[in-house]
């Protein structure tokens, strides 16, 4: 059965892909998931219970032949095996895959990270900067990136800097229990406009249009991350002196991603900055310690 040219198989259906599919949905796309567990069900949306890894549960639904794949992996760890399965052998077997079963995707867009550019000195980076991943995870990240680049299909490398947003409460956790920052930079983007840039993206693929074959995706404002500390715990109250313990992991990629490629396809950010990005997050986290202290 051949699906609509106006469709899209998301590989990877998480919270990005349940926040983005409403809104491809609303715009007229058909759009099915895949993924190792059940998720919760996405009005109009199949969801397919099935390993990109296995070929024969995964083939079934590619010989669908969607017009657009996106891939949002997520490991089951943080060890290298970890990222190797999930990134780089499961990208060589839908490659693999696809072109066995002679299906080819008007478009590819894998979801990678900014940790492919490795430890910097505080440069600005942008999608001419060569990666130099300075972790077993991030080299699994760019070997994946570079089957992709390397097929014959038409592909988008979309990098994501730090994603924040609800649910997302691992440094605020760390303000509350006073780890501090330092000088070096840090990147970040609100989960939204994760979701934002990826349906923009489809969009323009729709319209006819070519995507660059990588792009770097963060918001407008790097911030040190000590000033990002001192900014979160004074919107919770505690004040800049509340931080004095050391930095549990000090920072090392130190970088300032440049998102002007992004910006000059058209694309307008929800969140611009943490100052915008962070207010829900915040509300919900203080929900959460209000309701802890009740207990």
């Amino acid at each position: 059965m051949n699906v609509s040219r106006k469709s899209v198989l998301w590989l990877g259906f998480g919270e990005i892909a349940r926040c983005c599919a409403p809104s491809l949905i609303d715009a007229g796309f058909h759009v099915d998931g895949v993924a190792r567990t059940a998720k919760t069900p996405v009005v109009g949306c199949q969801v397919f219970l099935a390993d990109i890894g296995e070929a024969m549960a995964l083939n079934p639904i590619l010989a669908r032949d969607y017009a657009i794949i996106v891939i949002t992996l997520t490991p089951d760890g943080r060890r290298e095996e970890d990222y190797k399965k999930a990134y780089l052998l499961n990208v060589e077997m839908l490659l693999e895959n696809l072109n066995k079963l002679n299906v080819s995707p008007e478009q590819i867009i894998f979801v990678s990270s900014t940790s492919v550019y490795g430890d910097s000195k505080g440069e600005v980076v942008d999608e001419l900067v060569t990666p130099k991943p300075s972790t077993a995870t991030a080299k699994m990240l760019w070997m994946a990136e570079q089957l992709i680049e390397k097929s014959p299909f038409s592909a988008c490398i979309l990098r994501f800097s730090g994603i924040y947003g609800p649910g997302r409460f691992h440094l605020l956790r760390q303000v509350r229990d006073r780890v501090a920052g330092d000088a070096t930079w840090t990147n970040r983007i609100h989960s939204d406009d994760c979701a934002g840039v990826l349906f923009f993206l489809i969009q323009l693929v729709q319209a006819g249009e070519q995507l660059p074959p990588v792009l770097l995706a963060s918001d407008d404002k790097p911030v040190r991350s000590k000033d990002l500390r001192y900014w979160l715990a004074e919107q919770l109250g505690y004040g800049r002196q509340h931080l004095t313990a050391p930095s549990a992991k000090p920072g090392s990629a130190n970088r300032r991603c440049d998102n002007s490629l992004l910006r000059s396809l058209g694309y307008q950010f929800k969140f611009p900055d943490y100052t915008t990005g962070f207010v829900q997050t915040l509300a919900q986290f203080q929900k959460e310690m209000h309701e802890q202290s009740q207990q």
